[in-house]
């Protein structure tokens, strides 16, 4: 099969616009690691067109034929030669990704170079068979795309399923089918009369390091997991604020609300918040409530971050069943998130599944252009 430098079959260009300048709504799309970011007026392409990523991102040609600007990172290929269809050079770019992901360079965020495209070789069987080829993996990807669609779907209805079951244990009379709260109305009272609320203190930077001295040390969510906090990456020799094992550590700037389990002692700055529940408070109802209250936690609308304090924090008012109460809540709630685990579990064996079946096809059609000669 006769291969062909990319350089050779098509225009290879960046764009011009850098997103920190100043761009007002307008008429054509600027696009910025292949997805449409903003609203341009001004376009520096009139064409057909397969936008690419250059930097930091999943590498996924997008087709579109039209006037539109493109980011300086970001890669436009066009002025397609007559035996090249652009709907194949799609496929083929997307069959051989793993390519490009071993060329970038960059010591943090990866990019890509236009040496990159321009000495890619690309198979080119005649323009009739190349056109065949692309009706065939259309195809093949649109019912995988709608396979994908019910997927998302089903992961929707999964999460409002979370929300319904949070939702009737923390306000029983909701028609949402869990009740475990029977009797009088539960008293409320405010989080911090029955938990301690501890603000995070970032200690000077000259304390940090990455060699396991000292104490772990957790400015933010970025170690979180599922539920549980995952493995430290910084560690401080000076401690300001502590966190023990049980405590729940809540992210206090942006994003607000997302909560972990700590599961030993560490050091916590300034992007966290450690809850840790008194004599009569269950830490797991505790867990769920504040996973409740989550889309709530709006906090202040601040210069950098958007952020909640420890006093918003304690003045959360709370429901207080007795403790008894409290467990059966939670031994339902532990149920209930075990089948939500479960379906969602599935869900991302599904996804990468059809992830490895596009991949699986492309192979299939390309070993076929291959063994064609």
């Amino acid at each position: 099969m006769k291969m062909i430098r990319l350089e050779d079959l098509c225009s290879i260009s960046t764009g011009s616009t850098d997103t920190k300048d100043a761009v007002v709504d307008g008429a054509y799309p600027l696009f910025d690691r292949s997805k449409i970011i903003k609203k341009s007026t001004k376009y520096l392409f009139d064409c057909a067109a397969l936008i690419i990523p250059g930097e930091g991102a999943e590498f996924l040609p997008k087709y579109y034929s039209g006037k539109f600007d493109l980011h300086q990172r970001a890669y436009a290929l066009f002025n397609m030669k007559s035996e090249l269809d652009i709907q194949f050079l799609k496929y083929y770019l997307i069959f051989v990704k793993d390519y490009f992901t071993r060329v970038a360079v960059g010591a943090t965020v990866k990019s890509l170079r236009r040496r990159h495209f321009a000495d890619l070789e690309i198979p080119l069987p005649p323009l009739p068979e190349q056109k065949t080829i692309v009706e065939k993996l259309d195809a093949a990807f649109a019912e995988i795309d709608l396979l994908e669609a019910n997927l998302a779907t089903k992961a929707a209805r999964t999460s409002a399923l979370l929300n319904s079951i949070l939702g009737a244990a923390f306000t029983p009379d909701s028609a949402a089918g869990l009740e475990p709260h029977q009797g009088p109305a539960m008293k409320t009272v405010k989080l911090g009369a029955v938990a301690e609320v501890i603000a995070g203190q970032s200690p000077e930077g000259i304390f940090y390091n990455a060699g396991n001295i000292g104490m772990p040390f957790y400015q933010g969510k970025k170690e979180f997991g599922a539920k549980f906090l995952g493995k430290p990456t910084t560690w401080t020799t000076k401690v300001t604020k502590t966190a023990i094992s049980g405590d729940i550590l809540m992210s206090v700037r942006a994003p607000v609300g997302p909560i972990n389990f700590a599961t030993t002692e560490l050091c916590i700055g300034r992007g966290l918040a450690a809850i840790r529940a008194g004599e009569k408070l269950n830490n797991d109802f505790l867990f769920y409530f504040l996973l409740f209250q989550q889309p709530n936690l709006v906090g202040n609308a601040g210069a950098v971050f958007d952020s909640i304090n420890k006093d918003q924090i304690a003045s959360i008012d709370l429901p207080l069943p007795s403790l008894p109460e409290q467990k059966a809540i939670v031994e339902k709630l532990d149920a209930a998130f075990a089948e939500i685990d479960l379906m969602r579990d599935q869900a991302m064996a599904a996804k990468s599944s059809f992830s490895a079946l596009r991949q699986s096809i492309l192979s299939s059609a390309f070993t076929e252009v291959a063994d064609v000669a």
